[in-house]
């Protein structure tokens, strides 16, 4: 029986069980003439969230003081105020300083993480379009009342989490504040911890010790506090505002907005880079932006509705199934390049408002050269007490005229396993307004162990070419954490351009066991994984190959289950219909089998099963090697005893399951 990584079903020929099932029950005695067909296992996906937030790329910013940890903003969230059935979303923002998984553990209760966006490290832009991130819905382990998420990050790479406050999402009615926590650990020169204190409050008369004749009273706002710290590697957090003399009034004042400051990376002459400034307001009245003349601009305005929540009216609907809130767009104004300012926007209080600022410099001899560009962009509002004033300083790289074609990867990682003979790498390359041929070719860094095969390429005026550049491997560095830099040089012999990848060995192999353990009314059961990635040992395609995903050599991944079950298998007094085992490791379904205890018990109670496992590309093989490693197992019993009603899909309709039990394997 076949597992692989594809969505699962339980195979048609069930309903032979299900005809053959009266007389098991009148008799206790069954014959099948088959078993029950395995599902496929499960890529454990998010969904993806309709009309997702824009990320907001990377927040910037200066070296951090302690270079083992993580850059991040803000350093806590505050949600406001909102009534019990009402919502309020705000983003976060960390970046990895080095490469690994980076674990995230949050209280489950009124907080939620309902976006993800990943973005990689900032590099020349090629486009002149708005760089797109895709938006997925984060998926955790429960562990007791902790929501647990893992994320592999490369270095450099920003991961953004939309976090809503729902206070619905617990039975507490009652008015008043409302505390959580994001708790991030992760790798680093040393280990790191940030701890990000979330604060809301549901609306309502809140008993005060001296009551205050003032119905319309606002509650204070926590003050600002920094993250805690576990080891000498804990990052620093992003500046926040801070109150100042007319203390907690000044803090309910100033709204909260993310990020604190815009580092826009690298781009050439004609190219451009936005990024989005949130914002909520905290009363009435005009809010302004004021950016100095040149490269730096708005280039778009947003006023956003509120948050709502899924429909729960249809919940037969299985397309609104597992949707997270959602914050549609209600006034939308875009600029063009040279339009002048100040922009000004007539807003209410507590509406959430996203500003896009463009990084789009255009040389003009010694007005506007090459080099580093900073500007503050200065923001104004109404608050409560008196108008307030925002700062947001913004930096860019501006690289000047584009003197040869240049490169760009398609992916910035290489994922190369030990004892593989070659590894594709894409790149795209965008040409002149003249034609220009030159080579691809290794530059100055290499990892040991890894030679590039040259390349020859022939660009038209103005054309735009994808090409995949194959490595040649020899003894490559594995173990954990071993990216290195990989630079590519595209040569036309006259000048050149450049492109820089992180280059990671992973082991070739993993044997994972569960140990003996008496679960799900069987005894000793055992399962053990033998685990070995797909490879490439020949090069094969063109001069571009769109799937790297596609090998010479596929997995060769193989499972050994083995158990005592008994005869008649009962649940409860009920006849077991299905026996599931399942293996995970790093979030990735490893294993979905389905077991029929009928037909499996007929000969014997020891029951071995052996067979493969699909691991589709090098992506899956480093998440299965990062993460923890789990098993599984469940039991589903039937309970309409009117054999014309058996469905196809466990678990449903004449179905019901116990819960899974897990345990760790190692």
């Amino acid at each position: 029986m076949k597992t692989n990584l594809s969505p699962m079903r339980i195979s048609a020929r069930k309903v032979i069980w299900g005809v053959l099932l009266v007389p098991v029950l009148a008799t206790a005695q069954a014959s099948a003439p088959g078993k029950t067909t395995a599902r496929p296992s499960v890529i454990p996906q998010p969904s993806p969230t309709p009309a997702p937030t824009p990320a907001i790329p990377q927040t910037a910013l200066g070296a951090a003081p302690a270079l083992s940890g993580p850059r991040y903003s803000p350093a806590q969230m505050d949600f406001g105020m909102v009534d019990y059935k009402g919502s309020s979303l705000r983003t976060f923002s960390i970046t990895a300083p080095t490469a690994g998984t980076i674990t995230l553990q949050m209280p489950k209760g009124a907080f939620l993480a309902t976006e993800l966006r990943r973005v990689p490290s900032a590099a020349r832009s090629t486009s002149n379009q708005a760089l797109g991130h895709t938006a997925t819905k984060p998926t955790p382990v429960q562990v007791n009342n902790v929501l647990v998420y893992q994320w592999n990050l490369a270095p450099g790479e920003e991961l953004q989490l939309d976090i809503v406050f729902t206070p619905g999402n617990l039975s507490d009615t009652n008015p008043g504040p409302r505390t959580g926590s994001l708790d991030f650990t992760g790798p680093g020169t040393q280990p790191w911890h940030v701890n990000v204190a979330l604060h809301g409050a549901v609306a309502g008369l809140l008993a005060q010790p001296n009551p205050q004749p003032a119905p319309n009273a606002q509650p204070k706002k926590p003050a600002s506090a920094g993250p805690s710290s576990a080891t000498q590697g804990t990052a620093s957090a992003l500046p926040m505002p801070t109150p100042g003399p007319a203390g907690a009034a000044l803090a309910l004042n100033t709204p909260t907005h993310s990020p604190d400051s815009f580092n826009f990376g690298e781009v050439w002459d004609g190219d451009m880079i936005r990024k989005t400034l949130h914002l909520t307001t905290t009363a009435a009245g005009y809010v302004t932006v004021q950016i100095p003349k040149g490269p730096f601009r708005v280039a778009e305005f947003r006023e956003m509705g509120a948050v709502q929540l899924p429909s729960k009216n249809n919940p037969g609907n299985k397309s609104t199934q597992n949707l997270g809130p959602i914050q549609p767009v209600k006034t939308k104004i875009t600029y063009q390049d040279g339009q002048s300012g100040p922009f000004q926007w007539s807003l209410a209080p507590d509406t959430d408002i996203q500003i896009d600022i463009a990084f789009q410099p255009h040389f003009q001899f010694g007005s506007e050269m090459a080099g580093q560009k900073s500007a503050a962009m200065k923001v104004t509002g109404p608050g409560r007490h008196g108008n307030w004033t925002i700062s947001v300083p913004l930096v860019g790289m501006f690289d000047g005229l584009k003197i040869s074609a240049t490169m760009a990867p398609e992916t910035k990682e290489i994922l190369a396993i030990a004892g593989e003979k070659y590894v594709p790498v894409n790149v795209t390359l965008y040409g002149l307004d003249t034609p220009v041929t030159g080579t691809i070719r290794a530059g100055s860094q290499v990892p040991q162990g890894v030679s590039v095969m040259g390349k020859s390429v022939k660009l038209g005026a103005k054309e735009n070419v994808s090409v995949t550049v194959w490595l040649s491997l020899g003894n490559i560095s594995v173990s954990k954490g071993s990216s290195q830099p990989l630079e590519l040089v595209f040569d036309d012999g006259q000048k050149t351009s450049k492109a820089l990848f992180q280059f990671t060995g992973l082991p070739n192999s993993l044997n994972l066991s569960s140990g003996q353990h008496d679960d799900c009314n069987v005894s000793h059961l055992n399962l053990k994984l033998s685990l070995k990635p797909p490879m490439h040992s020949k090069i094969t395609g063109g001069v571009y190959i769109s799937n790297l995903d596609k090998t010479t050599d596929p997995s060769a991944a193989t499972y050994d289950l083995q158990m005592s079950m008994p005869k008649y298998f009962t649940n409860e007094g009920y006849l077991v219909g299905t026996f599931m085992v399942y293996a995970e490791s790093g979030g990735l379904s490893v294993l979905q089998e389905g077991l029929w205890p009928t037909y499996e018990t007929q000969n014997s109670s020891d029951i071995k099963k052996t067979g493969p496992i699909t691991i589709s590309n090098a992506k899956q093989w480093a998440q299965i090697l990062d993460g923890h490693a789990r098993f599984g197992c469940q039991l589903s019993r039937y309970y309409n005893h009117d054999p014309q009603k058996i469905p196809e899909v466990l678990c449903e309709s004449n179905y019901e399951c116990t819960k899974i039990k897990w345990e760790p394997m190692q």
